[in-house]
């Protein structure tokens, strides 16, 4: 059995590295605060360790999502500065040091990705 020498600390807080960061020597346990937003633009922030998958971070939103969409087939979306939005795998890991500069999150049903805002 592994045995941890520190307790898990804030690696992100909403997109900016925090001040007790121990980056870019992270582990697992680790956590982020991550801004979501709402095909609307409203945002909600929810922490999320840096070991958690997109599918188990989409499962994490689902209480936040006030349309019926939180029935359907949820994606993250990045949409970049420039406007391109990328779909985000079910499987990919450590989501929030996998996003770029200036880029927003969006938690919305498949159907909308099209329609996400480039700017608020």
């Amino acid at each position: 059995m592994l045995s941890l020498s520190r307790h898990s600390q804030i690696v992100l807080d909403c997109g900016v590295y925090a001040p007790t960061s121990t980056a870019p020597h992270c582990l697992p346990i680790d956590t982020c605060r991550q801004v979501f937003r709402h095909p609307d633009a409203s945002t909600f922030v929810l922490t999320v360790r840096m070991d958690k998958r997109v599918a188990d971070v989409i499962e994490m939103c689902r209480p936040h999502i006030r349309s019926s969409a939180s029935q359907e087939m949820l994606v993250l979306t990045e949409v970049k500065s420039n406007g391109e939005r990328l779909v985000l795998a079910p499987n990919d890991i450590s989501l929030p040091t996998m996003l770029t500069l200036n880029g927003k999150l969006f938690v919305s049903a498949r159907e909308e990705v099209d329609h996400l805002l480039k700017e608020e």
